[in-house]
């Protein structure tokens, strides 16, 4: 599964180290997760928070979260799964969010309407309501506590 698309824009942005103050960095970013006018309030919360990183620390964090490869470990996923994928969501590609379901056995693959990559965020009620419905209707043995052996 390909995770290079995750830090594209940011390490664009972040790409004349040190030229471009993390403030710039941070609307770059949140103009990305919050492009609706709607979503005004939710972009200009995001640039407060992340111009407030140190730009190293998180271009390092960026190059992390693309280097970090777990798909050939998904298959050993036993319990329910619930991916959920935002319907416009500008940062990872539906077909990464689909491949990544497809990697995880009987997992289920939940896309939100009119939310972008921080779907929590954006649309909170029809996250939960998914959340929700997912975790009534999940059983998996590997939840269950292990009896202790009697003496």
């Amino acid at each position: 599964i390909n995770r290079h698309y995750i830090v594209v824009a940011a390490l664009k942005a972040l790409a004349d180290e040190g030229k471009l103050p993390m403030a710039k960095v941070a609307e770059a970013i949140a103009g990305r997760l919050f492009p609706l006018p709607e979503q005004a309030d939710m972009r200009a919360e995001a640039i407060r928070r992340l111009a407030a990183n140190d730009q190293a620390a998180y271009r390092a964090s960026l190059w992390a979260v693309a280097r970090f490869d777990v798909t050939p470990q998904l298959h050993q996923i036993r319990c329910p799964t619930l991916v959920v994928a935002g319907e416009n969501d500008a940062t990872v590609p539906m077909t990464s969010k689909r491949a990544l379901a497809e990697h995880i056995r009987g997992s289920r693959m939940q896309v939100i309407p009119r939310s972008g990559h921080a779907t929590p965020l954006d649309q909170p009620e029809a996250f939960n309501q998914a959340a929700l419905a997912f975790l009534q209707a999940a059983e998996c043995n590997a939840w269950q506590p292990i009896a202790k052996p009697r003496p």
